[in-house]
């Protein structure tokens, strides 16, 4: 899953999020990985090495690049800096609560193994944004030139829910500076990136079931086009999942069930997050885990031998899907349809590029423009709606039969 928030607080507020302070509660970083000591964040984007930003994130780097300035020299990097410059975007890629249950309840290894699939497809996942061209700034007038950019992202790893439950999940923060081709800066446009969000969020789905599977597990569909860990019980992925629950419930009183009402019950139904020790939190999920009959041992028993086959994907039938809605689609529905479909299959991200580019060449589809496609099959059907139409509209007389006109009356 993927989810895009705006961020509008100060860079210091925003990081104490990211590391854990929910809300700018002072209460030391994030709660999983305090214990360990890991780094709260580590820099990603092709654009963070230009400015000399690699590895863990620091304080006074992050603040800058919030408030719009350059971290080394101090100089500004946009025209808007400080209080009236966004400071960016957090973009949380969250592993389906089966994949999160088995990390929070296994040993190291297996811990150790799941976790670094998940570091993995994120940062895939955003290179693979950045190939896309999906950051964009814009200059000259009324900002009317549109140019690719090379982001500066910080990435923070967390381990739990609001309700202490294990939740893998990334918070990817991207900067409201971006590097064009010429060296220069400037703010980012984010129209592309949302557009793109679910698209995304399959192609993040993808690459984790990928490697997943590499490592052995077995993985099968769930509901919404994600997937979940096989042999997995349900009653164990509910147990683990208070936060859904709470939001279910707040849903069912409001008599609604969209997806902006479940953002909105989201919002007013979570609280901070407590600081609780990673031995403390282990110790609580393996014991309810066991108590429902999955143990460590069970969530260790789970992975098996390296899967690396890959089933065959109908290509024709991600065609139909495609127009089965909409009479045309774009490349972010081709990706993904395409990203769903090897979810399943496998492959990865690779593959997604590879069935994404082999529809978009199939006879049966025709480019409408750079970013629009239809099908020779839908295109008749517009065509013969439009000849009708066409018709009808050269046809000055209507006869009206008298008959059913006297049924009627």
């Amino acid at each position: 899953m993927l989810s895009i928030s705006a961020r509008n607080a100060s860079g210091s507020g925003i990081r104490a999020y990211l590391e854990g302070e929910r809300d700018g509660a002072n209460r030391g970083p994030e709660d999983y990985y305090a214990e360990a000591g890991q780094a709260a964040g580590e820099w990603l984007g092709s654009s963070a090495e230009s400015l000399g930003l690699s590895g863990a994130v620091r304080e006074r780097p992050f603040d800058a690049l919030a408030a719009g300035f350059d971290p080394g020299s101090g100089q500004p990097l946009v025209r808007r800096t400080g209080e009236s410059h966004r400071p960016g975007w957090d973009f949380t890629f969250s592993a389906p609560k089966s994949v999160s249950v088995v990390w929070g309840v296994a040993q190291q290894p297996e811990r150790e193994g799941i976790e670094g699939a998940h570091r993995d497809a994120v940062r895939r996942t955003l290179a693979f944004a950045e190939e896309q061209g999906l950051f964009i700034t814009r200059r000259g007038k009324d900002g009317i030139e549109r140019e690719r950019a090379k982001p500066i992202i910080a990435a923070y790893l967390h381990g739990t829910s609001r309700e202490a439950d294990p939740q893998l999940h990334t918070h990817a923060f991207v900067m409201n500076v971006a590097q064009r081709a010429d060296g220069g800066f400037g703010t980012l446009e984010t129209k592309p990136l949302y557009q793109w969000k679910m698209a995304l969020g399959a192609a993040y789905r993808a690459e984790l079931a990928h490697r997943l599977r590499a490592l052995g597990y077995e993985i099968e569909s769930d509901a919404k086009g994600s997937f979940r860990m096989k042999d997995v019980a349900r009653d164990i992925e509910r147990h683990f999942s208070k936060r859904r629950v709470q939001i279910e419930a707040a849903l069912a009183e409001r008599g609604t069930a969209s997806a902006k009402a479940a953002e909105v019950a989201a919002l007013d139904t979570r609280k901070a997050k407590e600081a609780v020790s990673a031995s403390t939190l282990r110790a609580q999920w393996r014991e309810a885990a066991a108590a429902l009959g999955f143990a460590a041992e069970r969530a260790g028993e789970l992975r098996g031998d390296p899967a690396h086959i890959q089933r065959a994907i109908d290509t024709l039938a991600l065609i139909e899907r495609l127009t089965t809605e909409h009479s045309t689609f774009t490349t972010a529905d081709l990706t993904r349809a395409a990203a769903d479909a090897v979810q399943m299959a496998g492959g990865g991200l690779a593959r997604t590029r590879e069935v994404a580019q082999a529809i978009a060449k199939d006879a049966e589809v025709i480019a409408l423009g750079p970013d629009r496609y239809s099908t020779r099959a839908m295109l008749a059907i517009e065509r013969g709606a439009l000849a009708r139409a066409q018709h009808l509209a050269g046809d000055g007389e209507y006869r009206v039969n008298l008959g059913a006109s006297a049924a009627a009356a």
